[in-house]
């Protein structure tokens, strides 16, 4: 005689199938993969913004350098060894010669005869500055003696200087690719830079003399 059912269904039997494991552990190894991946390139971007970041900071604080030194060109004379005494400033689209002061810890002190200098190094182009103590009125320079140097932009496609005044008795003031007035200063000077040849715009940075007109002043 068969026995009734009482319609209660027999217990599975606790734990995973094998096809449920490998599943999961398919899933685990993806995660894994994925969250391995994303922290090398979360690694990689912050190495990038990091050093960019910094390369920006060096720049901004040689160009806050660069035109803290030319806003204090200072009015003074010299005697080249060619002609009368003359004001210390003179510049073309490739360099500005000009005395200001330096400070100590960039490896100056005093007033120096300052050269900031484009010059061609293989396929690129480095702004160098160059100086020396400047020697009072009577010192007679232009002569080409080693200098101290320091370069201060490396790897750039391009850059030039030009000068915006009224020189000799000019009474409208314009940009000149070259400055060469013995008596008076340019009232701006400008750098205009380039860190790549496919760069579409110039980086410049502005300068304003303060001292203005000269009035043969002294050391």
């Amino acid at each position: 005689m068969r026995r009734r059912s009482h319609g209660v269904a027999p217990a599975r039997a606790a734990g995973f199938t094998l096809v449920e494991l490998v599943v999961a552990l398919s899933m685990v190894t993806v995660m894994t993969v994925l969250l391995f991946s994303g922290l090398r390139l979360g690694a990689r971007v912050w190495d990038t913004v990091e050093q960019r970041t910094g390369t920006l900071h060096e720049r901004q604080m040689i160009a806050r350098f660069i035109m803290r030194e030319l806003e204090q060109a200072r009015p003074l004379t010299f005697a080249p060894r060619d002609g009368e005494k003359r004001l210390a400033f003179v510049g073309n689209a490739d360099a500005v010669y000009f005395v200001a002061p330096l400070p100590s810890q960039a490896g100056g002190g005093g007033l120096q005869w300052l050269g900031l200098e484009v010059v061609s190094a293989e396929d690129t182009r480095r702004l160098v500055l160059s100086y020396e103590l400047f020697q009072t009125e009577d010192w007679q320079r232009y002569d080409p003696q080693p200098r101290r140097q320091l370069v201060l932009y490396e790897k750039l496609a391009d850059a030039e200087f030009d000068y915006f005044g009224a020189p000799g008795d000019s009474r409208q003031a314009r940009w000149y690719a070259a400055w060469d007035d013995p008596d008076k200063l340019p009232q701006l000077v400008r750098l205009r830079l380039k860190d790549e040849p496919t760069d579409a715009q110039w980086r410049e940075l502005l300068a304003g003399i303060r001292l203005g007109e000269i009035g043969r002043a002294h050391v």
